[in-house]
């Protein structure tokens, strides 16, 4: 404006009405505004553009893994078991930064049909490797791996993976539920007495990552899911090694022994070979990704049985502690609960994670002030309060100036020094860009502290949480604190507030200035203000219920979408992609549409 005003005063010599210069300023404003929507904009653009640049980099940093090796569908091979031909598998692309250099080297090998067959052998021999491998997670640089997915896979991995469902619900894993096989194949993984003590029996919730469970009670979950599913074809990863030895030689007997598995492909990676050798039809021993040995138990090679018998009195050292968490005391239950003892009423009962619940009605105004509080107390507030009532002054000083400087041409046209008005007017320019600077500077400044101090507060408070916080909270709905409300109160809360008192300061100025040159604007102005007073508190109300709705929709998306990131192994080896992907959709659709 400056530049303008001198340029038209000072080169064009034309006086500076009252009209020129309101007009001006008015144009000035609305161009001032279309700057900063400008300025707005380009942020969003580069901030879109650094997500796709993020976005490109992980869907280019490596390439998927290719399904066409492991033969899935081949309708001559159709009753064909789970096999090698001649192949050669890596975790990583040959050369690629992160290859460790593992690789499973020529292994040619067929499992028994319709029977056990182990894999055993030292530690990282590649017996984990041997089952992802069949199951396409590996990458086959050269032969072959088959697996027929016609009659269904099942997988127990080792380290169990449980969602937060109940016990039986994760049990049958989307499939129907039939009580007489249900029954059978909790008797064979020796959960029945586990039902016994819990509260809720069968109905008892997991929790988070099967935090209400034992290490042995998880792994006889996920071995109860894979024997019950209607698989053809069962795969297991140790899931003997977090059970005591008696659970085990139940396992063992009514489990691998039993009609469960009975007439099923089974392949089973363990160090327990002398529970198993009486059942099994075929042995494999590995070390360093070759197979050494690959023949009946009792044909093992007396070399083969040391290298194994190495192993297993270590396992056996590991799991025996296990005995005293894998089967909790009869006299008490999950919850806490004694057996025999009356158990609670309701419908919570079982129930690990309660619903999120979220407030009704205003926001109370103690947060807002426990919100100003982070600035610094009153004495901080009372300052910027100051900053921010100088500044909007200074506006109305620059306004002011111009209407004087206006005043001028009309009262002396012929005798106006310009060189004088504009020296004072860039003086007052100046004056109120300082004051915008501080009182803005000032205003951030105390709300990155604010912020800096709420975040401490609430890291403090999850980290200093007890255990049983953790058990029955999900982690999606700490991240959802930690990530989305954080960012609204640290780029959202403070900018609005400071908005919110300039602008009522604003028009408070101004209705003053226009009420004592016009008295009669006081009327229509007030009546304006108590119409678009009620019209925000009631826009404020509705919004509220709505944006605390989404608040407490998004939690559920994340703790889904992670619980499937940590069991996507076991979800991709039952083929239910589709099924997460629909409750995916589903939960991004109640998010979307509250």
């Amino acid at each position: 404006m400056l530049f303008t005003f001198g340029l038209y005063t000072k080169v064009m010599k034309q006086p500076l009405t009252a009209s020129i210069a309101f007009t001006s300023i008015s144009l000035f404003d609305i161009l001032r505004s279309q700057f900063l929507w400008m300025a707005f904009v380009s942020q969003q653009v580069l901030y879109a553009f650094v997500s796709f640049e993020r976005i490109d980099k992980f869907l280019n940093c490596e390439e998927e893994l290719e399904q066409s090796a492991v033969h899935t569908d081949d309708s001559a091979a159709e009753d064909r078991p789970p096999s090698y031909e001649n192949a050669t598998l890596s975790w990583n692309v040959p050369g690629a930064e992160d290859d460790n250099n593992f690789r499973l080297l020529d292994v040619s090998v067929e499992c028994a049909p319709d029977g056990l067959t182990v894999v055993a052998g030292p530690v990282g021999s590649g017996k984990t490797s041997f089952l992802l491998g069949l199951l396409g997670e590996m990458r086959v640089l050269k032969g072959k791996a088959h697996l027929n997915r016609t009659n269904g896979i099942a997988f127990a991995a080792q380290t169990p993976w449980l969602q937060r469902e109940t016990v039986r619900n994760n049990i049958l894993f989307g499939t129907d539920y039939h009580e007489e096989r249900y029954q059978k194949v909790v008797d064979a993984c020796g959960l029945s007495a586990d039902f016994e003590i819990f509260e809720a029996g069968d109905q008892t919730e997991v929790g988070e990552r099967g935090v209400s469970l034992s290490g042995g009670q998880k792994a006889r979950v996920a071995l109860a899911r894979a024997v019950y599913s209607p698989a053809q074809i069962v795969l297991l990863d140790d899931v003997l090694s977090a059970l005591d030895a008696a659970t085990a030689k139940t396992v063992v007997e009514k489990c691998l022994m039993g009609d469960v598995l009975a007439g099923r492909t089974v392949v089973l990676v363990t160090h327990h070979l002398s529970l198993v050798s009486s059942v099994a039809k075929k042995v494999i021993v590995l070390e360093d990704g070759r197979i050494v040995s690959d023949c009946a138990p009792q044909a093992l090679p007396v070399d083969m049985i040391g290298i194994i018998a190495e192993e297993e009195p270590a396992a056996q050292k590991v799991t025996q502690p296990t005995d005293l968490i894998d089967v909790p005391p009869k006299a008490l239950s999950i919850n806490g609960v004694r057996n025999g003892a009356p158990k609670p009423n309701g419908t919570s009962k079982g129930k690990l994670v309660q619903e999120e619940g979220y407030g009704t009605g205003r926001i109370p105004k103690r947060l807002v002030w426990d919100y100003l509080r982070n600035y610094g107390g009153i004495v901080v507030m009372v300052l910027l309060m100051i900053f921010n009532i100088a500044d909007r002054l200074g506006e109305l000083a620059n306004q002011f100036f111009v209407a004087l400087w206006s005043d001028e041409y009309t009262n002396h046209p012929d005798n106006v020094n310009v060189d004088l008005w504009l020296g004072l007017y860039a003086a007052v320019l100046v004056g109120t860009t300082l004051l915008d600077v501080a009182t803005y500077g000032a205003w951030f400044g105390f709300q990155w502290l604010a912020a800096r101090r709420l975040h401490d507060k609430l890291v403090k408070s999850v980290i200093y949480s007890p255990i049983r916080f953790f058990d029955t909270t999900p982690v999606g709905r700490i991240i959802n604190r930690l990530s989305n409300d954080v960012r609204s109160v640290d780029s959202k809360l403070g900018p609005y507030l400071l908005q919110l008192i300039m602008q009522c300061l604003e028009v408070l100025m101004r209705l003053v200035v226009m009420s004592g040159l016009i008295p009669v604007f006081l009327f229509p102005t007030m009546f304006a203000s108590v119409l678009g007073l009620g019209c925000g508190m009631m826009y404020a109300k509705a919004q509220i219920g709505v944006k605390r709705i989404v608040s407490v929709k998004e939690s559920p998306l994340m703790s889904h979408f992670g619980d499937a990131i940590n069991g996507i192994l076991t979800i991709r080896a039952f083929s239910c992609q589709g099924r997460f992907l629909e409750e995916n959709m589903k939960r991004v659709d109640d998010f979307s549409i509250p």
